[in-house]
């Protein structure tokens, strides 16, 4: 399993979890990403969220 479909799947896991599956999360992305960040994971980021 490559380590952005781990990334992903974390999101998902966070957002069910925080949002009960019905909409209840609201993304807000209130620090800066660190420079060590993979490019891919803010793209699984933001995908995850816009889905």
């Amino acid at each position: 399993m490559s380590q952005t479909v781990e990334f992903e799947d974390a999101l998902e896991e966070r957002f069910l979890h925080h949002g009960g599956g019905e909409g209840g999360f609201v993304f807000q992305q209130v620090q800066n990403i660190m420079t060590d960040v993979p490019l891919e994971n803010i793209v699984a980021m933001l995908d995850a969220v816009n889905a």
